[in-house]
């Protein structure tokens, strides 16, 4: 949670994470947290680890820009706040597949039983 020194209310912030700027989203309710940020990307692009999200507001939004058309990096304009995010990556299912729990444990049922019925008509 995060609040202006100045008490400042309904301003535009905008998010910088790996080159990519967008909006951050603004709540229309009285919700505890009134500011949003989300993205996404290719598996690919975003590997597991952590990512420094830079917020700016519309001076800083702007000089950003600046920066970025004369091929300068983010890094040469201040952000207001940055907060690092850690993505553990993307989880790639169980090692196990479910089918082949499913179908070893039939296999086993079935032996068991068998053997059970074999032990009970030798006797």
């Amino acid at each position: 949670s995060l609040t202006c020194k100045n008490a400042a209310k309904n301003i535009n912030l905008y998010a910088d994470i790996n080159g990519k700027t967008m909006q951050v989203t603004k709540s229309e309710d009285n919700s505890k947290y009134q500011y949003q940020v989300s993205f996404s990307d290719e598996n690919k692009n975003l590997p597991s680890g952590r990512y420094d999200l830079k917020f700016y507001d519309e001076d800083g939004y702007t000089n950003l820009r600046k920066a970025q058309r004369s091929g300068e990096g983010a890094s040469s304009v201040a952000s207001l706040f940055t907060i690092t995010v850690s993505h553990p990556g993307v989880w790639k299912g169980p090692m196990v597949q479910t089918e082949f729990v499913a179908a070893t444990v039939a296999i086993l049922v079935w032996y068991l039983a068998y053997t059970a019925r074999s032990k009970l008509q030798s006797s």
